[in-house]
């Protein structure tokens, strides 16, 4: 999320990639099945320890995160609003213009929701992956580090994938703020995805002259020492690898080979509705899912007697596509 420290502005993260260890896993499991009072009760100390008002507004005047992408009408007001102080006037700005397409609008709504308060975390995961696909790196940060990290089980796999992605672009390398932390995302990035080779992800069973490791066919991240772990980890109801590595393999067939390609139409001014690799990944991850569907999802922190926990939404359904979409149109 967006925050200040003194006079530095930063994209906040926590350094929580590392594989979890079994008592860790163990609490992870309890968390998916949590009720959504108890996620209400912590986002309002996460909104409460996120920074005030004012701090947000720092951010978007000092810090520039467009990163070569064009800003829209709408993030440039929301940026006069921000230097002014008028908070209350920037959120419905960005939101516009990340529904118009601005990737920097993307960004700044997906923190927006992150200084709101867990109850949001669902909220900010379809706008953090929107940017992402588009080949915001800045944005990694956010969408791993901060939406997958709160998911019940972190998805490892969709982790590496976009630790993968940015690990050697220059202009995730090279950009000027929060060093400290991407040379830590990537570090973590290292360590997820030698832990995941190492040992069995179900049973923990290390590689040795008597236990010989297969990896996943389809995310080949994950590691099994038999075939029943190996069915244990695609069909339990809590551990929902099914549904990551589907998400994964859309990535990897809609995303990876036209990663540059999209990422260049754009910047250099492209309509994003003529980019076709673009429009066909967003329908493939359901980004473009509509309204309808998830109409009751968008609301949690005011649905009292709803005992879904905002944090189980974080992870895709079974077919690899998001819970919550982004926006129905063309953008």
């Amino acid at each position: 999320m967006l925050t200040t420290t003194g006079s530095k502005v930063v994209l906040t993260t926590t350094k929580n990639m590392a594989p979890s260890s079994k008592k860790q896993r163990g609490r992870d499991k309890k968390r998916q099945t949590s009720a959504a009072a108890s996620a209400t009760a912590s986002a309002t100390a996460t909104a409460s320890a996120s920074g005030s008002d004012n701090d947000y507004c720092s951010a978007i005047v000092t810090k520039d995160y467009t990163e070569g992408f064009p800003p829209s009408d709408f993030y440039q007001r929301g940026v006069n609003f921000a230097t002014e102080g008028k908070w209350e006037n920037i959120k419905g700005l960005m939101k516009q213009g990340a529904e118009a397409g601005c990737v920097p609008s993307m960004v700044h709504y997906g923190s927006t929701l992150t200084n709101e308060g867990i109850h949001n975390i669902h909220l900010v995961l379809p706008w953090a992956l929107e940017a992402a696909i588009r080949g915001h790196t800045a944005v990694t940060l956010l969408l791993v580090t901060e939406c997958y990290r709160d998911a019940p089980l972190r998805p490892q796999s969709l982790c590496i994938y976009w630790w993968e992605m940015v690990k050697n672009r220059e202009d995730f390398l090279n950009h000027p703020y929060q060093i400290e932390d991407r040379k830590q995302f990537l570090e973590d990035g290292k360590e997820i995805k030698q832990g995941e080779c190492e040992k069995c992800h179900v049973c923990y069973r290390e590689d040795s002259e008597f236990v010989d490791l297969k990896t996943c066919d389809g995310c080949k991240i994950y590691s099994y020492c038999s075939r029943n772990c190996q069915t244990i980890h695609w069909e339990d109801e809590d551990m929902k690898h099914k549904a990551e590595c589907n998400q994964h393999k859309i990535l990897m067939k809609y995303h990876k080979p036209y990663a540059n390609e999209i990422q260049k139409a754009i910047k250099r001014g492209d309509d994003p509705k003529t980019i076709t690799s673009l429009q066909t990944l967003r329908n493939k991850l359901g980004l473009t899912r509509p309204r309808e569907e998830y109409e009751e999802y968008l609301n949690l922190y005011h649905a009292s007697s709803s005992a879904l926990d905002p944090r189980t939404l974080l992870i895709p359904r079974n077919n690899g596509t998001v819970y919550v979409g982004s926006s129905p149109e063309t953008i």
